[in-house]
């Protein structure tokens, strides 16, 4: 059985530097933020109260989830049937009631994607790795990750649109950021898992988040991923590189990171010869 490796993982930090009403359903939810600017936490204004404004952020956005739910017409009996299967129905009904309520509005997501990571987080394996998997969907499937850019923490932004609905979109994106990190560690312990088909799922759902969103958590992914080169499954191993060689042709500026991935690898002391090969 192969080592376990150490985690991989380093947490997110300022990387690029890029994005009022609440969102239409008709665009993205980042659309009006894009022209935005971040800066360096560093340098904010020591006049602005971060903690302060994320609170504030926190309760708006609620409050607008709580008055969306209220508006959108679902019947008592529609109601009901939501509650009581996301609380005593089964694994996979939970996964589906949480997948349909973000794909119905995915800027007012963030409570259900959390329902979905804490069903991720169970060491329950036959709850997390369908949850893990419903949660990747979630994120990837409903253009909830910008295609050209990275997300943004909350302290990144600038202060200087102090707007209710820029505060709002700011806390959805510091939410999602946190949300996807923690969708990453979950992936990696499956990683380690000794059931080929668990491992090679993680991979694969590794390669699409990396294929939808090549600027957020690069690093961690392409070294996830990467590191997989050296798995005893043969099959496995050369479907790395597959995958390796796919992210490269979408995306030519992750060439350099790619690159450094695989090094990153093959400089580990004891690394297998089919992996260096």
């Amino acid at each position: 059985m192969a080592k376990k490796p150490s985690s991989v993982f380093q947490e997110a930090s300022v990387e690029h530097t890029e994005s009022s009403t609440t969102p239409e359903a008709t665009k993205a939810w980042y659309d009006d933020i894009d022209t935005e600017k971040t800066v360096d936490s560093r340098s904010s204004s020591p006049l602005v109260d971060i903690k302060k404004l994320k609170s504030k952020a926190q309760k708006l956005y609620e409050l607008d989830c709580k008055e969306r739910s209220e508006s959108r017409g679902m019947s008592k009996s529609d109601l009901e049937w939501f509650r009581e299967v996301t609380s005593r129905g089964t694994t996979k009904d939970k996964i589906a009631a949480y997948a349909m309520a973000v794909q119905e509005g995915s800027f007012y997501s963030i409570p259900h994607l959390e329902s979905l990571l804490n069903l991720a987080k169970s060491t329950n394996k036959h709850e997390s790795f369908p949850a893990v998997e419903g949660l990747k969907d979630a994120i990837v499937g409903n253009d909830l990750l910008p295609k050209h850019r990275k997300l943004y923490y909350f302290h990144q932004r600038p202060f200087t649109n102090l707007s209710d609905s820029s505060l709002q979109k700011w806390h959805f994106e510091d939410r999602l950021k946190g949300i996807l990190f923690e969708l990453l560690k979950c992936i990696e312990k499956l990683l380690q898992e000794n059931v080929e088909y668990v491992r090679e799922r993680s991979c694969r759902w590794l390669f699409e988040i990396t294929m939808a969103c090549p600027f957020e958590q690069t690093q961690n992914t392409l070294a996830l991923i990467s590191n997989k080169l050296g798995d005893p499954d043969k099959k496995l191993s050369s479907r790395i590189i597959f995958y390796l060689e796919e992210i490269v042709k979408a995306h030519p500026s992750l060439m350099d990171a790619v690159i450094d991935s695989v090094q990153a690898v093959l400089a580990r002391p004891g690394v297998p010869e089919r992996a260096q090969y």
